[in-house]
């Protein structure tokens, strides 16, 4: 058996699709989560014989247990293969190969990009996988300049955000694409449509509740809103209109609060640095990389959580990461 963890974001859905064709002469398995979540997938898995982590990056507060449960995977004979493009897992890679872990990792790319260049030859239709990889791509925004190929990747963006527990339909979706080589379908037009009215409701909300504005960034305080699937979209959106930072602090659940940040994509502002700069230190754990982070603590530091942010937001260094 071959098991995908993958995360259930385009990119991560595009990755797994390319290693779903290459492997479809053999018992497979896909499953998404979220960085954070990756232990309790991990600890589910049964007997497997490779295991592939794409697009999942190194969540410090869970760090422990993944490792916890990689080890018990490892000493059962599974070999582990993790692919990504963040931060927070470069930072551990060391721990990863002590562990005998298969590492394929890019800062400068993204997953879809490593899966193509390995991979797409040997898939059953390279000029389709090619042009999907290219479209996880547009997904990191890595590609901007293919015009059909984006229309595609916001069509599929938007049918995931209306769908962001919806395991099923994430199914559907890759199997959409490795049996009928199809980048859509009636299903994801109509969730896209959706989506895009969902959007531009989140996109009026955050205009409407920016508590702290400079030059360099926006901090968007959108507790207490449902927004949950929208976020990171609307706050790339808003950083590419503006030339500014985007940080939102929202709830995920009632013990604690997420910040999401977004730079805008022509730029070389770090929102992952200013985010371990103020949130580390409190407790705040989480990754990314520059373009795009996030970070989590519990709903008790919101308050002292956003005052830091606010300070180094203002503080001078924070130009030399711009």
């Amino acid at each position: 058996m071959i098991a995908i963890v993958c995360h259930g974001d385009l990119d991560g859905l595009v990755s797994a699709a390319l290693l779903l064709d290459i492997f479809r002469d053999s018992p497979t398995s896909m499953r998404t989560t979220q960085p954070y979540l990756l232990h309790n997938s991990l600890a589910t898995l049964g007997y497997v014989d490779q295991l592939y982590i794409l697009d999942i990056a190194v969540d410090v507060g869970s760090w422990n247990r993944v490792v916890f449960y990689l080890s018990r995977l490892i000493e059962k004979g599974c070999k582990v293969f993790w692919i990504d493009h963040h931060i927070s897992t470069l930072d551990k890679i060391k721990w990863l190969l002590d562990m005998k872990v298969s590492i394929a990792i890019t800062i400068e790319y993204c997953t879809s990009t490593i899966i193509r260049e390995v991979f797409c030859n040997n898939t059953s239709n390279p000029d389709f996988f090619m042009k999907l990889s290219y479209i996880g791509e547009i997904g990191d925004k890595i590609i901007k300049n293919n015009r059909d190929l984006l229309e595609l990747a916001d069509t599929i963006e938007l049918s995931l955000m209306t769908s962001i527990g919806d395991e099923e339909f994430k199914q559907r979706l890759v199997r959409l694409w490795i049996h009928e080589y199809k980048f859509v379908n009636d299903e994801v037009i109509e969730r896209a449509k959706l989506g895009r009215v969902e959007l531009e409701r989140v996109l009026k909300l955050i205009n409407n509740n920016v508590i702290f504005s400079s030059e360099l960034a926006d901090l968007v305080d959108l507790r207490g809103i449902k927004a949950r699937g929208y976020i990171g979209k609307a706050a790339s959106i808003r950083a590419d209109i503006t030339g500014k930072m985007v940080f939102i602090i929202h709830e995920v659940s009632p013990r604690e609060v997420i910040f999401t940040a977004r730079a805008p994509s022509e730029s070389n502002m770090d929102v992952l640095t200013i985010l371990r700069s103020s949130l580390s230190g409190i407790g705040g754990v989480g990754g990314g990389h520059s373009k795009a982070a996030s970070y989590r603590l519990s709903k008790a530091l919101a308050e002292f959580a956003v005052s830091r942010l606010q300070n180094v937001l203002r503080k001078p260094f924070t130009r030399e990461l711009v």
